[in-house]
This record gives C-alpha cells, structure tokens and sequence, in this order.
C-alpha cells in the first residue's frame, strides 16, 4: 500500500515538473519566436524601403544624378497612401513567405501580421527652399572635374580682380561725363574762333586760323562709338549664323511660382543646402548640367537655362539679353584698364585722345577727351568680345595688344560694323566660362529655385508632363505596427535618404 501511495505522488510530482517545463519551453519558444520576429520584421521594413527607393525616377537620375522616387498623382501631389501601401506590402512578402501563392505554400515558422503602416516623416524634392535638391546635386559632384574646373576658373578670374577694381574706377569717371560734353566744349571753341575772326575783320586784319595739327585723313572715332551705344546689345553681338529663341515660359506654373506640396518631419538637409548655395559645389553643378544659348535645350519651355538661373526672366530673349549685359560690363571694366596699362595701347590711346581734342579745338581737355573716348573704346571691344564668344570662340581674361581685337580707324571706315572681328584666343574665356563668373558672383537663394524651375521643365518636356518636383520623394521615415505569434504588438521604424545610398 505504501509502495503504491510513494509511486503515485512520484507520477504526481513527475507530472507537474514536466507540466512547468513544458510551459517554460513553450514561453521559451515564444520568445524566442517573438524576439526572431522583431528582427524579421525589421529586415523585412529594410528591404520594403529598399524596393521603394529602387524605383527612382530614371530620367532624373540620367539627366541631373538626382535619385527621387516619383509619387506624383497625374499632376497633383505625392499620394502618400500609394506609398504607404507599396512598403506594407512589400514587408509583407518578407515576413509572410506564402503570401499571394495559390498552390505550394505552407505554414511559416514566424507567425507576422502588419496591423498599421504609416509614414511619420518624408522629405521632398522642394522643403526648405529646396534643401534636399541642392544637397543632392551638391553630393553629385563633390571631388568631380565639374568642381574642379570652377575652382579653376575662380582663381583665373582672381587674377584680373585687381585690374577690374581699377577699370571700375575709370568707368566711374567716365560715367560722370558723357560725349556730349565733348560736344558742347567743341561747339564753345568754334563759336569762339569765329567772333576771334569776325572781330579780326571788323579790324581790317587778315586772320588765319590756326589749322589742327593731326594727320592726313584722321577722323574722330567719338561719332562711331557713341552710335554703337544706341545700337540693341542683342543685334551686335549674336552671331549672323544664329537666332535668338522667341520662347517664353508661364512662370506661374513653375517651382518658384506656384504653391507646393509640403513634406513633414524635413530630415536634415539644411547643411548639404548651405554648401549648395554658399560654396562652388553647386554652381560647378549648374555648370554641368543646364543649358545656355550656345548648347540650348530642345524639351524645356526656356532654351537658355542658366540665363534663366541667373535672372530668372519670362523669356529667352530678356534672360541673354540680362546676361550679355552683365558679361560687357565685367569685360568693359577689364578692357579699359588694359588700354590705361598696357605699353603699346596706352600710348596709342594718349595719341587718338589728343588728335581728336586738336581737331575738336579743345586741346585743354585732353584728359577728359581720353577718358571717354577710351570708355568707349573699352564698350565697343567688350561687345566683340562677347560676339566672339557667342561663336563658340574664346577671349583673353586679360587684354594684350596681341589680343585686342578693335582698331578705331577701322570702325571710322567700316562705319561701326563689327562682324569679322572677332578672334579664338587659346586659353580665353568661352561663353560658359563668362557664365560661370557670373554665378561666382551671384547669391545663391534664388539659383536654387530657379534650377528646380528649369529641371521641373526639362523632365515635363521628356514626356512626362504632368511631373511636379513637390511630388518627389527623397528621404522616408516609415513605421509599421507588426503582430507576432498573435500575441505581442510591437513597432518598427525604419528611415532611408538617398543621400545615405
């Protein structure tokens, strides 16, 4: 009886312990369960972010190096719930092998279920100004050709800085008087040696006037040049051979014009933004990437880009217009340093300035005479110099008489006509390069926007035309409410940048 009390409470005892163990295994299995869940779901929202951000816009990428994911809906803006559905469902296919199989499939070993799935921030292409834009493009060429060749073209432009302080001054001067000036002294003295010779012959004298000892045939250059003046910029220095594009844009409907889908939760961008704007990355990269009026675009709705980056004009026309004249000015402070400094040009300018003030019997204003005619000697060279440029040729930073291109009794001849005189400079500025020196000078809050504008209409005119850069996504914070064995609730939050890439 005792033997068989002592066998039972030993089955008894037995029983509880395996019953504890068991439960201990099956919790232990649990956990073990729950814990490779957490780590199957967080690779699973991984690679969900992944498959997104493979899905980049591919002609952004071909023309600008920008990776955004397009998700845009038919001209509106991001539709967040598309994108909210191709992660979830993307993680789904990780975390549930059999998920979509109608034959073949099997009970996973993980049981994972997405409850919830949410984007808690994303950026776009346009917040911040633009910050995630410029970042982008500004990593695209960070230890490239691109911005070595503007650093390059910084310090060649550095070099003629002192020159062009100097030619500002004389412009300076130059602008406080004008050639009617000259013609208003001129006028005085003839009126003067007049009543000299009609009070000689009221006197019964014989008056000889004095002949202006210039050379045979000389003629004053001051008409010619101040003709050039009033002459449209445009017609003097496009090239026979080209056209000016008639196109204008609606720049209402452009980046900077309109009103924009906002991100939320903006992930750092602003430091990418400030080397963008502030530094040489991104302009070397609006040097790589738009263009001008020597290489125009056949899709955007302006052909001239970085004119348009520059000034930001409705139309072709006014943005070259906008930037030739700022590229003569540049180059006529330059030119009329040179013809100050230079040993052969400085004296030949000394000599013109005083044939003409003995001609015009102003000799006492020679000073005055020298400082407007080389003013405009400076105008009429800076205007060839830009035609030569608008040829796809190249002029000297720095002038020579080698490189001088001008010659005043030739103008006087040729009554102002300047084709033909244009020379190739080895080693000179080209077009791009004169472009380039303005957008060293330029702030670069609006070069931002207005490269969006011109990036937003290149891709519409590729074929997709209703594509907006607020509908472009480039940086995602996703969170997902996972399941797992039916028991535990966990969340899992996951960001990507294509920046990180």
């Amino acid at each position: 009886m005792r033997r068989k009390v002592s066998c039972g409470s030993m089955t008894i005892g037995f029983s509880l312990v395996m019953i504890v163990m068991t439960a201990f295994i099956c919790a232990s299995i649990v956990s073990v369960k729950v814990s490779s869940g957490r780590m199957l779901a967080a690779n699973a929202v991984d690679q969900s972010l992944f498959s997104l951000f493979a899905r980049y816009d591919r002609l952004l990428e071909e023309k600008y190096d920008l990776f955004y994911i397009d998700a845009g809906n038919n001209g509106s803006g991001p539709d967040i719930a598309s994108v909210i559905h191709e992660i979830q469902d993307a993680a789904e296919y990780v975390m549930q092998p059999d998920k979509g199989r109608l034959i073949g499939g099997g009970k996973p070993i993980l049981s994972l279920k997405v409850e919830q799935c949410g984007l808690t921030g994303y950026t776009l292409a346009t917040d911040a100004g633009g910050a995630s834009f410029a970042s982008q493009a500004v990593q695209s060429v960070e230890q490239t050709a691109a911005l070595q060749g503007i650093s390059f073209l910084k310090e060649k432009l550095s070099g003629s800085s002192k020159t062009g302080e100097y030619g500002d001054e004389l412009i300076r001067k130059a602008g406080n008087s004008s050639y009617a000036a000259i013609e208003e002294k001129s006028k005085k003295a003839r009126e003067e040696e007049r009543e000299r010779q009609n009070a000689a012959e009221e006197a019964g004298e014989v008056y000889v006037p004095e002949e202006p000892q210039v050379p045979e045939g000389f003629r004053n250059p001051l008409p010619i040049l101040e003709k050039l003046k009033g002459i449209s910029i445009l017609k003097l220095v496009v090239p026979d051979s080209k056209e000016v594009s008639k196109k204008k844009a609606n720049t209402h409907t452009f980046v900077s014009g309109r009103a924009l889908s906002q991100g939320m939760g903006v992930i750092d961008t602003t430091n990418g933004t400030m080397r963008g704007t502030d530094g040489l990355a991104f302009k070397a990269y609006i040097l790589g990437h738009y263009s001008s009026f020597i290489h125009p675009s056949e899709n955007s709705q302006l052909e001239y880009q970085m004119e348009y980056i520059l000034y930001g004009k409705n139309s072709d026309e006014k943005n070259l217009k906008a930037a030739v004249k700022r590229i003569i000015a540049l180059r006529e402070a330059v030119n009329i340093a040179c013809l100050y400094t230079d040993p052969e040009m400085s004296p030949r300018l000394s000599e013109t300035a005083m044939f003409i003030s003995t001609l015009l019997l102003i000799p006492d204003a020679e000073p005055l005479v020298k400082l407007i005619l080389a003013a405009g000697w400076a105008y009429v060279e800076s205007i060839v110099d830009v035609r030569a440029v608008l040829e796809g040729k190249r002029t000297a930073c720095i002038k020579t008489a080698g490189s001088w291109q001008t010659d005043l009794d030739s103008l006087v001849e040729s009554r102002g006509d300047i084709s033909g005189l244009t020379k190739d400079i080895p080693g000179g500025l080209d077009y791009e390069d004169c472009l380039g020196a303005l957008l060293l000078a330029a702030s670069g809050g609006k070069l931002v926007s207005r490269a969006m504008d011109m990036t937003e209409s290149e891709i519409r005119g590729c074929g997709k035309a209703s594509f907006r850069l607020d509908a472009c996504i480039g940086a995602v914070t996703a969170e997902v409410m996972v399941n797992s064995e039916n028991r535990v609730t966990f969340p899992v939050e996951e960001t990507m940048d294509y920046r990180d890439l």
